[in-house]
C-alpha cells in the first residue's frame, strides 16, 4: 500500500513540476515593468551593512515579490558593494541619497518613497519602512501601469490601519 501511495505522490509531483505540455499561460514578464522609464530588472536592492531587522525584512519582501511573483530577477546587495546605475535603497545605507533622507523630518509613524539621481529611496521609522515597501509594490511596481513615475521629492506618509471587514477565529487544541 505504501508503494502505491508513493508512486501516486511521485506522479503528482512530476506532473505539477513539468506541467501538461499544453498552452502556456502568459506570465507578468511578458510586459516590461518600469520605474521612471527604466526596466525593473536594471535595479539592485541595496541594504545597509549594519543589522537593521526592519529594513532587511522589508527588503526581502520586496526582493521575493519581484523575483517570485513578478518573475523578474533582480539582486540584493549591501552598501559596501560599488554603486550601480539604478538602485532601490532600503533604509539607512551609506549612499548619499540615503544620508539626505536621514536629514528629512519624519514622524515616528511615517515613511516615504521617492526618487533622486536614478535611486529609489524607501525610508521609514522602525517597522514603518514596511509601509514604504508596501507603497512601492502596490502603487509603483505593478503590471497594470508599465511605466511608473515615482515622486521626485519626499512626502511623508502614514500607515493607516483600518478596521477589518471580517475576522478569522483560529482555535487549536495545543498540538
Amino acid at each position: 500500500m505504501k508503494k502505491i501511495l508513493s508512486l501516486i505522490l511521485l506522479f503528482i509531483l512530476l506532473f505539477s513540476a513539468v506541467g501538461c505540455g499544453g498552452e502556456q499561460t502568459p506570465s507578468v514578464t511578458d510586459t516590461t515593468v518600469q520605474l521612471n522609464g527604466v526596466a525593473l530588472e536594471e535595479y539592485y536592492i541595496v541594504v545597509p551593512d549594519k543589522n537593521d531587522a526592519f529594513g532587511n525584512y522589508a527588503a526581502n519582501i520586496l526582493l521575493n515579490y519581484i523575483n517570485n511573483i513578478l518573475g523578474i530577477k533582480i539582486t540584493m546587495i549591501t552598501e559596501r558593494t560599488a554603486e550601480k546605475d539604478y538602485e532601490i535603497l532600503i533604509g539607512n545605507t551609506s549612499r548619499d541619497e540615503s544620508k539626505e533622507a536621514l536629514e528629512l523630518e519624519i514622524g515616528n509613524d511615517e515613511y516615504f518613497v521617492y526618487t533622486k539621481n536614478n535611486k529609489v529611496i524607501v525610508y521609514g521609522s522602525d517597522f514603518y519602512i514596511g509601509g514604504g515597501v508596501g507603497t512601492l509594490i502596490n502603487e509603483y511596481i505593478n503590471v497594470g501601469d508599465k511605466n511608473n513615475k515615482l515622486p521626485a521629492s519626499p512626502t511623508p506618509e502614514k500607515v493607516e490601519f483600518k478596521d477589518p471587514d471580517s475576522v478569522i477565529l483560529m482555535i487549536s487544541d495545543g498540538c
